[in-house]
């Protein structure tokens, strides 16, 4: 056989094999599971596809506005899964009707012993399609849904001096505060007078006396319209209802993991909505070049989706909606994850209290990216980025840190991975507000931007902060190369930057920030805690910032050592330059100045969250912004930037 000839066999023999399983196959409600699965003779379930087994370059096409029953596993490469059709995203769902027969068993509640397997845990009722809240004690409209105790022996046992024997909750679940930034739900091994017994928990460290607990999941709970409760011992499910609940459709959630990426290479899945699942929406697991887009990942009673050990993958112009635990997060043993142009909303429910869960963006990964999503309304972090070279970008954040504090919009830990070469830019971080409840500090720890735990080489530039209880920029115990530039803000409750306790001589680079508060009460912009042992060069360079409170003069704070002495002060800028030297010069104070009883709303703060330039028209008068340029009518503002302005009085 010559040269040619063996060639040509050879290139056969490679299309032969390449082809196997370029199949694609159409799922339809309407069709049968003993057709061909092509566009005329459709399958009817995803059950099917688990029968044949899906083989390299398969692609699957599911018909819009179909719904169809998880799982679905894909353990080849090259796989698409898309749409096909008119209407709506096709559903997958772990969606399943209760079945049999409500009781009442006491006043308005009714109790039903699921007919088929008794399941271990559930974790979400649907009525109607209507999700309804787990049973809690106390109500969340009372004491912000807290008890509260005021002792405690070990890690096992406490003492509410309130708390009595009126109901006895032993063999009930506890969600307990065990830090302002921990949820722990336990069980309860005794309860005997006003003392609480749990049984060993690894999650908890320590008790902090005056911290809170509830109950939650027991038909002790239960006195509100849709509270329910499971006994994962007696497989009874109950609901409070003033009505009769057989005249309407119950539902819970039957699949733990919708969809399954496992060992694959190169898969598509587009289009979809993936909704109601026991513990995950969508896991991407030790796969690579996976590509997640257009998906809409809802209802998850545990977290959304979870890339771990993967790389090379994207989640894109994707939503990510109503997860009782986190929306998306990348292990710390994935690279290269790339986020982009996502909205992630209404994560976290503290009756499912995890420990430090309820985040928008959990980026553990390194080599990744984090840009143009919108993170709204979460428990905790709206993007936590830990990693080596990763890249925050242009992400609008609002509403976090709504059930645990000592958090932030955005934040950083070395702890979790190394944060070298990060960079944090042009993000817009607002309304950083838990709502108080179960445990207290000094002050609010809900912070806009939060480097924490030996962060080091984290570069955070032009980013704007504002209307957060805690710090603007908060900077804690982290190590050296941390670089603040060029960032905006806004009217925090406690300080606009705050930076404390730093793990090694810190020598920060602080450069060309404006610190703006807006607070007729004395307030501090900008403070340096827990930094006794080091002096001003050793602390760092803060140079051409604009520190301004229009009201106040004596606005920053300083803890530092001078010579051998340690000094606790509070300066002007101007005396704050004189003391430090060449380590502060060229900040800037207020272009105006206002008396304390004058109104507030001589401020003016405006913030471009879209894609592109807005214009803004600004009230009458005449404004200034610091650096007293002149401005009245209207302003254009460039996409993901901010503006103050004060009016001239």
């Amino acid at each position: 056989m010559n040269r040619f000839l063996i060639l040509i066999t050879a290139s056969l023999l490679f299309n032969c094999i390449y082809a196997v399983g370029q199949n694609t196959y159409y799922i339809s409600s309407d069709g049968n599971d003993s057709f061909a699965g092509t566009k005329g003779k459709p399958w009817k379930t995803l059950q099917k596809l688990a029968n044949v087994k899906l083989r390299n370059n398969d692609k699957v096409l599911l018909k819009r506005g179909d719904t169809f029953t998880g799982p679905l596993l894909i353990q080849a490469n090259n796989i698409i899964v898309d749409a096909y059709g008119q209407g709506a995203k096709p559903v997958i769902s772990g969606e399943q009707n209760v079945q049999g027969n409500w009781r009442l068993v006491k006043d308005n509640v009714w109790e039903i012993t699921s007919s088929g397997k008794k399941l271990a845990e559930i974790n979400a009722l649907y009525k109607n399609n209507i999700s309804q809240s787990l049973s809690r004690y106390p109500n969340a409209d009372v004491n912000n849904g807290y008890l509260n105790f005021e002792s405690s022996e070990g890690i096992s046992r406490f003492t509410d001096k309130e708390l009595n024997e009126k109901i006895n909750w032993t063999g009930a679940e506890v969600v307990i505060r065990a830090e302002l930034f921990r949820l722990v739900r336990t069980d309860v091994s005794r309860h005997s007078g006003n003392s609480i017994e749990i049984l060993p928990n690894k999650a908890i460290a320590r008790f902090r006396d005056g911290f809170g607990y509830f109950f939650v999941n027991d038909i002790r709970a239960i006195d509100q319209e849709g509270e329910w409760a499971y006994d994962k011992k007696s497989g009874k499910l109950y609901v409070y209802s003033t009505m009769d609940p057989n005249k309407d459709t119950y539902s819970i959630p039957a699949t733990d993991t919708l969809i399954s990426i496992s060992n694959a290479k190169n898969v598509q899945l587009n289009n979809l909505k993936i909704s109601v699942s026991g513990k995950l929406g969508v896991s991407v697991n030790r796969s690579s070049g996976v590509e997640l887009n257009g998906l809409e990942v809802t209802r998850s009673a545990g977290d959304g989706i979870i890339f771990n050990a993967a790389e090379n993958s994207t989640l894109r112009n994707s939503v990510i909606a109503d997860a009782n635990w986190s929306g998306v997060f990348s292990t710390r043993s994935s690279n290269n994850i790339v986020f982009d142009n996502n909205v992630v909303r209404n994560i976290g429910n503290a009756a499912y209290g995890k420990s430090k869960t309820f985040i928008g963006i959990d980026c553990n990964s390194s080599e990744s990216k984090i840009i143009n999503n919108r993170v709204i309304n979460t428990g905790y972090a709206g993007v936590i980025c830990c990693g080596q070279n990763n890249l925050v970008k242009r992400n609008v954040i609002d509403s976090v840190c709504r059930i645990l504090e000592d958090m932030g919009g955005i934040y950083t830990n070395n702890n979790i991975n190394n944060t070298t070469g990060t960079i944090i830019e042009e993000n817009i971080v607002t309304n950083s507000s838990c709502v108080q409840g179960g445990g207290f500090s000094q002050h609010n720890l809900s912070n806009g931007i939060y480097l924490d735990n030996r962060s080091q080489g984290v570069t955070v530039r032009n980013n704007t902060v504002a209307f957060v209880d805690g710090s603007g920029i908060f900077v804690h115990s982290t190590l050296q190369n941390n670089k603040i530039y060029d960032n905006t803000s806004y009217q925090s409750g406690y300080s606009e930057f705050y930076i404390t306790n730093p793990d090694t001589v810190p020598r920060y680079d602080v450069k060309r920030n404006l610190l703006v508060a807006n607070n007729p009460g004395e307030h501090i912009v900008l403070q340096i805690g827990k930094t006794a042992k080091y002096s001003f060069e050793e602390i760092g360079v803060f140079q051409d910032n604009h520190i301004v409170d229009p009201f106040y003069s004596g606005i920053i704070k300083v803890n530092y050592r001078d010579g051998v002495s340690t000094q606790l002060k509070r300066f002007s800028v101007e005396d704050w330059e004189k003391a430090a030297g060449p380590f502060a010069k060229g900040n800037k104070v207020s272009a105006v100045k206002y008396k304390p009883g004058e109104a507030r709303d001589a401020i003016v703060f405006l913030y471009n969250t879209e894609k592109n330039k807005r214009q803004f028209s600004l009230p009458k008068g005449r404004y200034v912004d610091v650096n007293k340029t002149e401005y009245s009518g209207k302003v254009s503002i460039d996409p993901y930037r901010s503006l103050v302005l004060f009016k001239m009085i």
